[in-house]
């Protein structure tokens, strides 16, 4: 059980971290330079999630090319609600800040 919770959240976190993060930032800005394909793929947590789940299920866990897809396609939907939670917790931390700021 904790096993699949690493494998899940570990690649979370990292689809997360190359698409969101502003340590990448530089490196995203470059490839959608050289192409929107790749630009798209590398600022899209659902679509990076795919290939990260993929890839990672494929090559570290020795699955089948029908588990990789299956694995690949749960990724991608962990990543999407992880950032879509992420993305709301900072609007609500920005509008509780904001109201603290204007003495609300």
């Amino acid at each position: 059980m904790v096993s699949w919770f690493v494998y899940f959240f570990g690649c979370v976190g990292i689809t997360i971290i190359l698409t969101r993060s502003s340590l990448f930032e530089s490196p995203r800005l470059y490839l959608s330079t050289k192409s929107e394909f790749v630009g798209d793929l590398v600022s899209c947590p659902m679509c990076f999630g795919m290939w990260v789940g993929f890839l990672s299920s494929l090559f570290l866990l020795n699955n089948g090319l029908f588990y990789s897809i299956y694995y690949g396609g749960a990724i991608s939907l962990v990543s999407y609600f992880s950032e879509t939670l992420i993305g709301m917790l900072n609007n609500i931390s920005y509008y509780i800040e904001s109201g603290c700021e204007n003495g609300e």
